[in-house]
């Protein structure tokens, strides 16, 4: 493919094509690099805008967000979506604003076809969570879900949150919080959670994992707490395990089908 661009170096150094690659391998790490990159100059603007796939991942960095009224942003959503020919499929959205309804702001981003792979969702604390989490996601069968509250650790009700509206959710990965439930749809293949404040219930969070027997990943890091150890957690089909600073859960977990496990203290 020809853009018919006359890039100055270092873009004229590599083709159009090579570019498209090292730049979709880019997005694929830092969801915002197309947009960071676009801000270099007008050329690497010009052959980013004849890129597709490296925009089916956006960041929507709303901390400190200007004083301009929501129509703007929504105008900005809309310019990335169609920048996507095929849809968006990652979103990253990052706010501390407990008043900002999401859901709008995400049927402009998906824009009602395919399916969602990731949805990341970051600066929660827990006085947020009760606006911040209720918004109901287009139907997908497979996503990645991540969950960041800074503060403090804190499980969220399902009956508010994405987790309630997401079904076949295989992959999810927590930081400071967990759901005490999920839908039954739920068939968990993938689960993270790294703490970093102390966990008061360390009941639920024994019984939270106890309930995806289907799990073949499982990392847990900073739990700081032993669990009773009368309460044995069987995962029959895990593959891998990583226990980092996890207290006396490395004892209770039953997982005769591993070939990985990473234990440190």
């Amino acid at each position: 493919m020809s853009t018919g661009i006359d890039f100055k170096d270092p873009l004229g150094v590599l083709p159009f094509e090579l570019w498209e690659v090292i730049v979709v391998y880019s997005s694929s790490v830092d969801y915002a690099s197309a947009q960071k990159l676009s801000l270099l100059s007008r050329n690497w603007r010009l052959m980013l805008l004849e890129m597709h796939q490296p925009w089916d991942s956006v960041v929507v960095n709303r901390i400190h967000k200007p004083s301009s009224p929501s129509q703007s942003f929504l105008d900005w959503l809309t310019l990335i979506h169609s920048r996507a020919k095929t849809g968006i499929k990652r979103v990253e959205w990052i706010t501390n604003d407990s008043e900002e309804s999401m859901t709008g702001y995400l049927d402009v981003i998906h824009g009602g076809s395919g399916s969602l792979y990731s949805i990341s969702l970051k600066g929660y604390d827990s006085a947020m969570k009760s606006r911040g989490f209720k918004f109901r996601p287009p139907p997908t069968t497979s996503l990645d879900v991540f969950v960041e509250t800074p503060s403090k650790s804190d499980y969220f009700d399902p009956d508010e949150v994405i987790l309630r509206h997401t079904t076949g959710l295989q992959n999810l990965h927590l930081v400071n919080t967990f759901p005490n439930l999920l839908p039954i749809s739920c068939s968990l293949k993938t689960l993270s959670m790294h703490f970093t404040k102390t966990f008061l219930d360390i009941g639920a969070v024994q019984n939270f994992i106890a309930d995806h027997k289907e799990l073949e990943y499982l990392s847990i890091k900073n739990l700081k707490q032993d669990i009773p150890a009368n309460r044995l957690i069987s995962l029959p089909r895990l593959k891998y395990l990583e226990l980092i600073n996890a207290g006396t859960l490395k004892d209770a977990i039953i997982a005769t089908e591993t070939q990985v496990v990473k234990i440190e203290d």
